[in-house]
């Protein structure tokens, strides 16, 4: 499948932009609801033909309303983009963040068939990695101290076999 080149790039402007004057206004959260129609419109979008742009949408749209379920498989079966999933639908691996919120530890769990070491990222809301760690996957749960990072929305991206991703959302709230 082609997609097209303009949107990713686009998508990655307007955030680059919003980004520059929410941190400008001290992470003010009225620049966020000023421009959530045009956050969410691209929060909203196929992640794999709006680009990396559309988690960062995501992240921001998340600041003022942490409800939202994205039907990721949908939107992109629209655009024509699909997901190819193993025969095994039993075997499938997730990723649990425990308690979300937090303040001062995170559990992250692997739920699935996992072997091998998984390196452990965790995002803040511009994408920017603050945090590394590897864990044995066989042990499927580890605790992270984030007594350190601030309040806001974070991501934690887990590697698998040095190609597949995990990720999932949590807030830290003092």
């Amino acid at each position: 499948m082609v997609v097209n080149a303009e949107l990713p790039e686009n998508n990655s402007n307007i955030l680059n932009d919003l980004e520059i004057h929410y941190l400008e206004t001290g992470e003010d959260l009225n620049e966020i609801i000023t421009n959530y129609a045009l956050l969410f419109s691209i929060a909203n979008q196929c992640p794999y033909a709006g680009g990396p742009a559309v988690e960062r949408a995501r992240t921001f749209v998340a600041l003022v309303n942490d409800s939202i379920l994205y039907d990721d498989e949908n939107v992109c079966l629209q655009s024509g983009i699909y997901k190819i999933i193993g025969e095994d639908l039993n075997n499938q691996t997730s990723l649990n963040i425990h308690p979300n919120p937090a303040s001062t530890l995170i559990d992250i769990s692997l739920i699935g068939a996992i072997g091998s070491i998984c390196k452990i990222e965790m995002l803040d809301a511009t994408g920017k990695n603050i945090m590394s760690t590897n864990m044995t996957c066989m042990e499927k749960n580890t605790r992270l101290d984030i007594s350190r990072l601030t309040h806001g929305m974070y991501v934690v991206k887990v590697s698998l076999h040095n190609r597949s991703f995990l990720t999932q959302k949590f807030a830290i709230i003092r």
